[in-house]
């Protein structure tokens, strides 16, 4: 059996109905959107449905994901996630897929880099 209980249950979503569902069940949420305009809109948005639903929007976890496929390079991925940080993401992902990499040891190499030029975006010092 888990050992964290009870077991956080984490959505993704982007409707405005799924984002009020997540806001009143969710212990987290996977947001699709990004660092931009229309992703800060949305996050004020998701944030305005926690609070409707009576719990602290400050304290509900987001995950942000940066998709090395989409993005230039690693300048760009730690740029996109200091913008994730930025609208209040507590947790960020680095997704591999789609980015045409030959075999694992380059999509395990990506993400080292990821680490490694990222360490301190999401640490409680970076805060």
């Amino acid at each position: 059996m888990p050992v964290q209980r009870p077991i956080p249950v984490w959505i993704g979503g982007t409707a405005d109905e799924a984002l009020k569902r997540i806001a009143r069940v969710g212990d987290g949420w996977f947001t699709q959107f990004q660092p931009d305009e229309k992703g800060r809109a949305a996050f004020e948005r998701f944030r305005g449905y926690v609070r409707d639903a009576g719990r602290d929007a400050q304290a509900f976890p987001v995950e942000g994901r940066v998709s090395v496929a989409r993005l230039a390079g690693p300048d760009e991925w730690v740029s996109t996630a200091i913008g994730f940080r930025e609208m209040g993401c507590t947790h960020v992902e680095v997704n591999t897929m789609g980015a045409g990499y030959a075999d694992l040891a380059a999509h395990l190499s990506a993400i080292e880099r990821f680490r490694r030029d990222g360490a301190e975006l999401f640490t409680a010092s970076s805060r």
